[in-house]
């Protein structure tokens, strides 16, 4: 078997428990912009 086959990357999961999740979710993702996110977070 090749290594020529498509294979789709995982997407990255970012969980916010508390202050901050969201600034550092845009941290990320501006240095790996070719990733998908997936952003769980709770507000209370």
């Amino acid at each position: 078997m090749g290594n020529n086959f498509n294979r789709k990357e995982g997407a990255i999961g970012v969980f916010d428990s508390g202050y901050g999740g969201l600034t550092i979710l845009s941290e990320i993702r501006s240095l790996m912009p070719h990733y998908d996110y997936i952003y769980l977070g709770d507000n209370a």
